[in-house]
């Protein structure tokens, strides 16, 4: 089990689920997740995962302003996510460690500044994001 912040929701998981579990920390215990950001987790078959990802777009994303970020375990499944999105209509552009540092730096700002509000990314853009809505896609 690995995690970036350790409270007490995440301290009490570690301890029903895992035996005898050694805590490794790095940095400060004093992280704390961004409270601003909501983290959404899906349990689903493969099969169900870009439905369930259409429901979940649309309800969130109505409201003017709001940003989503989606994670996804490969370079290949954020490219293939990001056009099935955009063949849906979703303004949304991949990011991952095949693009070119330039085409990366313009996706981050085409992001950060509203121009396209859907990024789906490797763990490439894991950081500094600000404030956004998170899903993890895995295949």
């Amino acid at each position: 089990m690995w995690s970036a912040t350790w409270p007490k929701e995440v301290e009490s998981l570690a301890r029903d689920y895992l035996d005898g579990f050694i805590q490794v920390n790095v940095g400060s215990l004093e992280l704390s997740a961004n409270h601003n950001v909501l983290q959404i987790t899906k349990i689903c078959s493969e099969y169900e995962k870009p439905a369930k990802l259409m429901r979940i777009l649309q309800s969130l994303m109505d409201d003017q302003g709001h940003k989503c970020l989606i994670f996804s375990k490969t370079k290949r499944t954020a490219d293939d996510v990001t056009r099935s999105l955009r063949q849906e209509g979703w303004p949304a552009l991949a990011i991952h460690g095949d693009k070119q540092q330039s085409e990366r730096d313009w996706v981050l700002d085409q992001f950060r500044t509203g121009g396209s509000p859907i990024m789906v990314a490797t763990d490439v853009a894991s950081r500094g994001l600000g404030k956004v809505y998170y899903f993890k896609v895995t295949r």
